[in-house]
């Protein structure tokens, strides 16, 4: 069987990165040691964004009771059901 120029592939050539991999695992335990002020002091921006997404989490669990409480006390209906029949 004859392999002709368009069935092989050219190889992959793959760029290596500059940081070694000790400096990784240097980086790694230094942000591994860090204390909960230290953390909050240099990562503001990714603490703030996780509490905004918890709080959108915990807003769609709260959303059909309070939606179904807005819509109905505009109307002037009551979201209990009555006891008397």
């Amino acid at each position: 069987m004859a392999v002709s120029s368009k069935d092989v592939e050219m190889p992959v050539t793959v760029r290596k990165l500059s940081i070694a991999a000790e400096e990784i695992r240097e980086a790694i335990e230094v942000e591994h040691n860090l204390t909960f002020l230290q953390a909050v002091k240099l990562y503001p921006k990714a603490i703030g964004w996780s509490m905004y997404f918890s709080l959108g989490v915990v807003m769609l669990g709260i959303c059909p009771v309070l939606g179904l409480y807005l819509v109905c006390s505009d109307r002037g209906h009551s979201i209990r059901p009555s006891t008397s029949r």
